[in-house]
């Protein structure tokens, strides 16, 4: 038999996250995966920008990286979906920068190899 794909199956990065202020998640390890998807699930009425950030330098460092739209929150409750392609790096993690407003955010992942 072969071996299987590298996959990360459906994982609960953050249940309960504050976005009454600047927010950033905990880590999501990527590395071996090529398609990876996160999904934030926000409830109240925040107003703000989320980004996702990569670090190569087992999290000393972040840096954004580029998306094709840039997610917002609006002043409701939504879910958002970010489809990364071919990520260099090995780490992970969604950013929220606050405009207005308050809500809590629960924060998903899944990904998996190509090949």
């Amino acid at each position: 038999m072969g071996q299987g794909k590298n996959a990360l199956y459906p994982n609960r990065v953050q249940l309960a996250g504050s976005l009454a202020a600047n927010y950033t998640s905990p880590a999501i390890a990527v590395q071996y995966l090529d398609n990876i998807y996160i999904v934030c699930k926000f409830t109240g009425n925040p107003t703000g920008t989320f980004a996702v950030q990569g670090s190569g330098d087992g999290g000393q460092t972040w840096q954004d990286i580029r998306l094709l739209t840039s997610p917002v929150a609006s002043g409701t409750a939504d879910d958002i979906g970010i489809e990364i392609n071919q990520a260099p790096m090995p780490l992970l993690r969604v950013a929220y920068t606050r405009i207005s407003g308050t809500g809590v955010i629960e924060v998903w992942s899944t990904g998996k190899a190509i090949s």
